[in-house]
């Protein structure tokens, strides 16, 4: 039997709501992204959290066969010598991703927080969106805007049906 690492276990939720997807996945690495035929989530992803706070160890996730996605999020670890996450990793998602947001900044010396919040709100309906950002994040430098979203609407939706949540924080 296989040593058991914690950290080798993740849970990894799709929700689908007719063409809307949202991929919460956690700490999924490329060896249990190999098992999903590619093309199986079709071409359009509505939320993303990044895997494995985009290391280079659950990198396979972009070749599944989608085309684009309208939020990718990463959350930050830095323990160690980890450094997460991986600025090659981040440009790659920002070639897919119309709204690329990170729970830190690209270089963490210019961090003053000792956390980082990403709140994104959906409208599964209609699919808008719309995001709030606190701690490291309030100024978003892995914030990209490739493409301005012709769905987006920036004040609070009236309906929420869904609120999810990108956390970091150096305290746990």
């Amino acid at each position: 039997m296989d040593k058991f690492i914690k950290n080798d276990r993740s849970v990894f939720f799709v929700l689908a709501l007719g063409n809307v997807r949202i991929f919460l996945t956690g700490d999924v690495e490329d060896a249990t992204i190999e098992k999903i035929p590619v093309n199986f989530f079709g071409k359009h992803i509505h939320i993303m959290k990044i895997p494995h706070h985009g290391s280079d160890s659950s990198e396979k996730m972009l070749d599944l066969g989608w085309q684009e996605c309208d939020i990718a999020c990463s959350t930050v670890y830095r323990k160690g010598c980890s450094d997460l996450p991986l600025s090659s990793i981040m440009e790659q998602y920002s070639e897919v991703a119309q709204y690329l947001l990170c729970t830190g900044k690209a270089d963490k010396s210019k961090e003053t927080e000792k956390y980082g919040v990403v709140k994104i709100v959906t409208d599964v309906i209609e699919n808008k969106f719309s995001t709030y950002m606190e701690g490291n994040e309030k100024t978003g430098v892995h914030r990209i805007y490739k493409r301005t979203p012709e769905n987006i609407d920036r004040e609070l939706i009236k309906n929420k049906y869904l609120d999810f949540f990108c956390l970091q924080s150096s305290v746990f």
